[in-house]
């Protein structure tokens, strides 16, 4: 009752910002409502996260928006503080039952992408035992790689939980097929990444999951008759998971099917608008050459809704606006999203890069220079600190950031301009 209680006031505090920026009070009532039944059917934290955040892309405006954006904020902190008191109390009861409690808190954590959690969970003076606390030091720097997009150097990690019996099977396999998607896109082996998803198929859960890490796989390598075929019947056993939708578009994207795509990108939205992967891979289509021009227009709207849904990735989506206007040759504009980025977080050096980029395309190679010696500077700072361009934790389907299949003058790669930038 006392949680209820607490959620009842997250409500009404919503309502009163909603009212006070004059927002449409019935739109209000109704998003509320929704949120509210959700939290009267107590079936935990994480179902109800999904419901305020598909709420949060459902709400028209954005006086409702940030009220909704806030109410997520505090519903966070509070699931925050009483996990960490409950594992607290259960470590001080029983140092051996404790640690497995907060693991299995953790994994169910980390699986759905809530990372601040994750963080919260590491960052808390917990008395773990003795023999603990080094894997306890491991998967904290884990977590601040992953919060600044580093997944390659995480990939042990997802090795670890994915062996963890005390984890739900469904869950252990959402793990290995990410290990499998770091592999494919990070560290290049296919063959690691095809027994990965062989190993999680053995665990017999979330076919639909273990069927849409094939459709990556096959898509990768340009097979995009097997990559489609895996994917249709990855959404025919499971509708609700967004990342399929999106990479069929990318099947579509990669043959220059624009309006396939499109139209595939666009169920992504319609199947959940509180994702935020399907409005940044509509951004993306609407930033190439041939479509740029006539689209332009609806960038800032998909911007600002990628980013109030997932506020954890709006560092990656500043890049992402930046990049849309470096490939249209509008350098100045490309300049002020990237600096944008680095004004979030001047230690994660992404930003660097692109503007990097941007400076060697248009000759100014001291420019260049000076870009790329400030990621060598970067590079020892940047995980000793937590990120700070974010306050929201990143829903399942976003669980990496989206640079997909964009060529660059880098020579990073053919498909992704930083290595290290996808969202599934």
């Amino acid at each position: 009752m006392a949680m209820i209680a607490e959620y009842t006031h997250f409500l009404a505090d919503a309502y009163y910002a909603a009212a006070l920026a004059d927002a449409d009070m019935r739109e209000a009532a109704r998003r509320l409502e929704s949120i509210h039944t959700a939290m009267t059917a107590e079936q935990g934290y994480f179902p109800l996260w999904l419901v305020i955040d598909r709420q949060i892309g459902k709400a028209k405006g954005t006086p409702l928006q940030q009220a909704l954006v806030n109410l997520r904020a505090q519903f966070e902190q509070y699931v925050s503080e009483q996990e960490v008191q409950h594992l607290r109390a259960s470590l001080q009861r029983s140092p051996e039952q404790g640690w497995r409690d907060w693991l299995s808190t953790f994994g169910m954590a980390f699986t759905r992408s809530r990372l601040l959690l994750c963080k919260s969970l590491c960052d808390a003076d917990l008395p773990f035992p003795e023999q603990y606390r080094p894997q306890a030091a491991k998967l904290e720097q884990a977590i601040r790689y992953i919060l600044r997009d580093y997944y390659g150097e995480a990939y042990d990690t997802y090795l670890y939980l994915g062996g963890q019996d005390i984890l739900l099977p469904d869950d252990r396999t959402d793990i290995l097929v990410d290990a499998a998607k770091i592999q494919l896109y990070f560290l290049y082996r296919y063959d690691k990444a095809k027994g990965l998803l062989e190993r999680a198929a053995t665990l017999a859960a979330r076919e639909s999951v273990v069927k849409g890490g094939w459709g990556l796989y096959w898509l990768l390598q340009a097979r995009f008759d097997k990559a489609q075929t895996a994917l249709t019947g990855a959404i025919e056993l499971d509708p609700s998971l967004v990342g399929n939708y999106l990479l069929m578009g990318d099947c579509y994207e990669r043959q220059n099917k624009l309006e396939e795509a499109e139209t595939w990108y666009r169920k992504g939205i319609e199947t959940n608008e509180g994702e935020s992967g399907a409005y940044i891979r509509l951004l993306r289509l609407y930033s190439r050459t041939e479509w740029f021009e006539t689209h332009k227009d609806a960038l800032q709207e998909l911007l600002e809704k990628a980013n109030r849904v997932d506020p954890l990735s709006t560092y990656s989506n500043y890049i992402e606006m930046g990049y849309t206007y470096q490939q249209n040759k509008n350098y100045p504009q490309a300049d002020t999203w990237y600096l944008k980025a680095v004004d979030l977080d001047d230690i994660c050096n992404s930003a660097y890069l692109f503007i990097g980029s941007s400076a060697q395309e248009q000759g100014n190679y001291d420019r260049a220079e000076e870009m790329y010696r400030r990621i060598q500077l970067c590079s020892s700072k940047r995980l000793n600190c937590a990120p700070s361009c974010g306050k929201s934790s990143r829903p399942r389907s976003q669980r990496f950031p989206c640079f997909l299949f964009r060529n660059s003058s880098l020579g990073l790669s053919e498909t992704s301009p930083t290595q290290k930038k996808l969202s599934l």
